[in-house]
């Protein structure tokens, strides 16, 4: 029966009061068929996080673990070679994390989630290490630190298929910023969302200038 299994959901609503759900069947289940697992609102520790890393899931292809802890970074040492949807928001993931995520290779990957991360000191340009020839969305909004240092490293990154990047740059708005990021070598961006965090900016001035760089994007500065 698991072998024709090809989608598992066991994501609830949020509630550390209830019985916490047993993730031994997915460690010793073969599911050579499964390509979409949703394990978020778990509240997961470290121990089901070693669970799911064991996991023999070689057709995988979309991983949601929205909603758990940092532990969950300790899952680049899984071989899934199909990997393309990855979601690790709310997960309170810091530098030491996003450190670990960076050396993580799934040459498949398109669309890579995380929102919210521990802290407001998140060094995001730790990402640009990271072997993802084939990303097309990255969502970095909330806590992170991408002022214009930041924002020269990010565009230094491979990701020549990028089409949508999302940003929260609470307090470190700029027109400097706005020119780092214009240099960036992502011909198919499609949308460019940057959340400021202040009112002290001119969006229209900001905007104009990262139109000017990608004519057909849809530029959302807030």
């Amino acid at each position: 029966m698991h072998r024709r299994v090809t989608h598992i959901s066991l994501s609830k609503i949020p509630s550390k009061d209830e019985v916490r759900i047993d993730l031994s069947i997915l460690e010793k289940g073969v599911w050579p068929q499964l390509t979409s697992l949703d394990l978020s609102n778990l509240y997961l520790v470290q121990a089901d996080v070693a669970v799911i890393s064991r996991g023999d899931w070689p057709s995988l292809t979309k991983l949601d673990l929205h909603n758990n802890c940092e532990s969950v970074t300790h899952l680049i040492r899984a071989d899934w070679p199909h990997l393309r949807h990855l979601n690790l928001s709310y997960n309170g993931i810091g530098n030491k994390g996003l450190a670990v995520l960076s050396t993580a290779h799934w040459p498949l990957l398109e669309s890579l989630h995380l929102r919210d991360p521990k802290g407001w000191d998140i060094a995001a340009d730790q990402l640009i290490k990271g072997s993802w020839p084939s990303l097309k969305t990255l969502d970095l909004r909330g806590g992170y630190r991408v002022g214009p240092t930041v924002a020269a490293s990010l565009t230094g990154a491979n990701w020549p298929w990028l089409e949508k990047l999302d940003l929260h740059i609470y307090g470190m708005f700029s027109n400097e910023f706005c020119k780092e990021i214009a240099k960036g070598n992502w011909p198919n961006l499609q949308t460019l969302y940057i959340q400021t965090g202040t009112f002290t900016v001119n969006c229209a001035e900001a905007r104009s200038c990262l139109q000017t760089r990608w004519p057909k994007a849809t530029i959302c500065i807030w």
